[in-house]
C-alpha cells in the first residue's frame, strides 16, 4: 500500500513538473525568435488576460495596428515596463489610442509607433504568478509555491532514482531457479 502511494505521488510529481517546465518553455522559447514575453502585473485586461499570465508578443507590421487589436507597448512613464492593451482608434498622426478591456476610459496618452513592442500571439496562463507575488511582497504564496515545488522535485527524483535502481526483469523468490 505504501509502495503504491509513493509511486502515485511520484508519478503526479513528475507530471506536474513536466507541466510547469513545459509552460515555462512555452513562455520563454519564443524569445529566441525575437518575440517578447512579459508577465501581466495588473487586471486591466481582465477577464481574458489576468495578473500572472505571460503574454508573448511577436514582431509586427504597421498595417497590423488596427482598432480592436491587442498590442504590447512600452509604458511612457516607465519605459522598462510593458503594457498590454487594446487599440481603440488611430489618431491622424498615426498614434494608437489604447485602453485596457477592464478600464473605464482610454489611456491618457496615445502610443507612438516606435513604442510598440509587438502583437501578442501567445498567452501562458498563471505561470508568472510568482513574479506578481514578489512585486507585491506577498511572501506566503511564494513560500507555498516554493515548498510545493520542492516536494514535487523530491517526489519526482525519488521516483526516478527508484526506477533506475530497481533490478531489471522479474524478481525471483528465494530458492527459485533463474534461467
Amino acid at each position: 500500500m505504501i509502495r503504491a502511494l509513493r509511486a502515485l505521488v511520484g508519478a503526479v510529481s513528475v507530471a506536474a513538473l513536466v507541466v510547469v517546465l513545459g509552460l515555462g518553455t512555452w513562455a520563454l522559447l519564443p524569445a529566441a525568435l525575437g518575440w517578447r514575453p512579459t508577465v501581466v502585473m495588473t487586471g486591466s485586461m481582465a477577464p481574458r488576460i489576468v495578473p500572472g499570465d505571460i503574454v508573448v508578443a511577436a514582431p509586427f507590421q504597421p498595417a497590423d495596428l488596427v482598432p480592436g487589436r491587442v498590442v504590447m507597448f512600452a509604458d511612457a512613464a516607465e519605459p522598462d515596463r510593458l503594457v498590454v492593451h487594446r487599440v481603440t482608434e488611430l489618431t491622424d498622426d498615426g498614434a494608437l489610442v489604447t485602453k485596457g478591456d477592464a478600464n473605464p476610459t482610454a489611456d491618457l496618452r496615445p502610443v507612438l509607433l516606435d513604442e510598440v513592442a509587438g502583437l501578442p500571439r501567445l498567452l501562458v496562463p498563471g505561470i508568472g504568478l510568482p513574479a506578481v507575488w514578489l512585486a507585491a511582497g506577498q511572501w506566503a504564496p511564494l513560500a507555498g509555491v516554493a515548498a510545493v515545488l520542492a516536494l514535487m522535485t523530491h517526489g519526482a527524483l525519488s521516483t526516478i532514482m527508484a526506477a533506475r535502481d530497481a533490478p531489471q526483469g522479474r524478481r525471483h523468490a528465494a530458492g527459485e531457479a533463474r534461467t
